[in-house]
């Protein structure tokens, strides 16, 4: 597959998952550019005029579908940037400026900094742009959605191959949690916006931030459509905290069930009792 069917592919995947789950915002791409001598030009790049944090850019790229290109000289020194390689990791002395905020002591700072996550190598640029427009083949799928949204991208990519996915939580300047752990492990990861994200980067009550690798998407989709044809979809139905769980347990799980659905091809919802 060449770069261009490569990049449809994704593409088309991002928008069955998009539909599928009724994503609210674009589901973004990311990739890291170490020369951007080697940066063929695909489409219109968006340039602001002010310098913007990599939370702002996030929230602009997957509202307004623009396309952004973000480099040291565009970019606010936030951890976001030089934690994925855009900029120099500020000194130690710094730290002193985020005690009585974030932190009680400079050591506390320190630990928070040596927690964040690091994505290894210097890169010249960031590209950020919806999926949706193709312009580059993405490495990372950086997505925002409601906790039941989320939850069903995960259970499809434990569908098959169970395993175990660990998250981890940095606090303030957690919008390093998705997309720089998902860079630095080449795992899926999910992150709790932070307060910096939500007060000038855009985030929403009630979304969380997920992050998969583009090499992972087939598995993600493949999962989804197995669990929709089960009946585990999205919106999640409610039976009701106050009914008997078992009559909805046997629509799924009852006697025969399962092979009424390999043979029918209908859910649980449609088969009734």
């Amino acid at each position: 597959m060449d770069s261009k069917d490569s990049r449809e592919h994704i593409a088309g995947l991002c928008a069955e998952l998009e539909s599928m789950l009724r994503l609210q915002t674009y589901p973004l791409g990311l990739k890291r550019v170490a020369n951007m001598a080697d940066l063929e030009e695909t489409g219109e790049w968006k340039e602001l005029d002010f310098l913007a944090d990599g939370c702002q850019y996030v929230s602009l790229a997957r509202t307004t579908g623009w396309a952004f290109k973000i480099t040291a000289d565009n970019v606010c020194p936030c951890a976001f940037a030089w934690a994925i390689g855009l900029a120099d990791e500020p000194a130690k002395e710094k730290a002193a400026n985020l005690v009585g905020t974030w932190f009680e002591s400079v050591e506390d700072v320190l630990k928070w900094r040596e927690g964040i996550p690091r994505v290894p190598g210097r890169i010249e640029a960031l590209l950020l742009a919806p999926v949706s427009r193709v312009m580059f083949e993405p490495e990372v799928i950086l997505l925002y959605g409601l906790p039941e949204q989320i939850i069903l991208i995960v259970n499809a990519i434990q569908f098959s191959g169970y395993e175990r996915l660990h998250f981890s939580c940095t606090g303030e300047s957690s919008c390093v949690d998705a997309p720089h752990q998902c860079y630095a492990t080449g795992n899926p990861s999910v992150g709790i916006p932070s307060y910096g994200e939500h007060w000038w980067g855009g985030a929403r009550g009630g979304e969380l931030a997920m992050a998969i690798p583009a090499s992972m998407m087939d598995k993600v989709l493949e999962g989804l459509r197995a669990l929709y044809g089960t009946g585990y979809h999205y919106p999640i139905p409610s039976t009701g905290a106050e009914c008997a769980e078992q009559v909805a347990m046997r629509k799924m799980y009852g006697p025969g069930k399962r092979e009424e659905r390999v043979r029918t091809g209908r859910t649980f919802w449609e088969l009734g009792q």
